[in-house]
């Protein structure tokens, strides 16, 4: 399965990062796609490489929209809520594929176009007033649902930041099953007990 991260100057890094390294240790074909090919910058100044772009993108069977910085006006997702090219090409992948996700603030993202009317979703926590507001004013009805990972029919959304995380496990789960979830997990040694090499330490 194809999974395509969105990624832009601005983006969180683990936003991007987590969703790459658990999906892609699932054995996902992962690529990270931006308006253009090409190094992104991302928020904390990790400088990622875009292998994909909206015009030459592949289709894909999950689109993944990350989030970013709130507090800046020339970069992260404010500025995006507001690219056009953004918004038309996550609203044509997301007629398009079998699953639809956003971490973080990347349900604004999905918002402005047009993916979240009458659904069930999350955000950060510091921002669930303003994704309210922003649906108020879109006069699109939404569930604001305070849970770290919010499942939707072919929509799922999570909270900040290490949500992202919970969201690409779930994902590994939904797309392959419980089983190869627990595999992901004990491959990146999480929720899973400590191995031992047999050695003493002193």
């Amino acid at each position: 399965m194809r999974v395509g991260i969105v990624a832009y100057e601005g983006a969180d890094e683990l936003d991007v990062v987590a969703p790459h390294r658990i999906l892609g240790a699932a054995g996902f074909d992962v690529e990270v796609v931006a308006e253009e090919r090409g190094e992104v910058a991302l928020s904390e100044g990790l400088v990622v490489a875009a292998t994909g772009d909206f015009a030459t993108c592949p289709p894909l069977d999950v689109l993944l929209v990350t989030g970013g910085s709130s507090t800046e006006t020339d970069r992260g997702r404010r500025v995006q809520q507001r690219n056009e090219r953004l918004l038309a090409f996550v609203r044509d992948r997301g007629a398009n594929v079998q699953l639809v996700s956003a971490v973080c603030t990347g349900a604004f993202i999905l918002a402005e176009a047009g993916l979240l009317a009458g659904r069930r979703v999350n955000t950060h926590w510091q921002y669930r007033d303003e994704l309210d507001e922003l649906m108020r004013r879109r006069g699109e009805p939404v569930e604001i649902v305070a849970e770290r990972v919010v499942w939707d029919g072919d929509l799922v959304t999570c909270g900040g930041v290490t949500s992202a995380i919970d969201l690409s496990l779930d994902v590994v789960a939904h797309c392959l099953g419980e089983d190869h979830r627990r595999a992901v997990e004990a491959v990146l040694e999480r929720n899973t007990p400590p191995l031992t090499t047999g050695l003493a330490h002193r």
